[in-house]
């Protein structure tokens, strides 16, 4: 199961009408990347790194230049994925 916490769907918009605003195309093909990116994470949970004094981990997608600040909740029965930021390579993830 996965999660948009309220930033996270915001920062996802931005990015999306950003380049649709020039390729609507290309900002269909970067969404499918990035969703598919973070379905992954509900099977490889320690994708992302871990950073000092960050909440969670960080999955860094250089295809697109993003970073997905999540935090991941593993139990026998299912994983849960919580997407809590995606933000641009330049921008700086929230600390703790």
């Amino acid at each position: 199961m996965i999660y948009w916490e309220k930033d996270a769907l915001n920062d996802r918009f931005e990015f999306y009408r950003f380049i649709h605003a020039e390729n609507p195309l290309a900002a269909e093909r970067a969404d499918t990347y990035l969703t598919e990116a973070i379905q992954r994470l509900e099977r490889f949970p320690e994708l992302g790194v871990q950073r000092q004094n960050l909440p969670g981990r960080l999955l860094v997608l250089p295809t697109l230049s993003l970073l997905v600040l999540y935090t991941a909740d593993v139990t026998a029965q299912a994983t849960t994925i919580y997407v809590l930021r995606v933000l641009h390579q330049r921008q700086h993830p929230p600390l703790e």
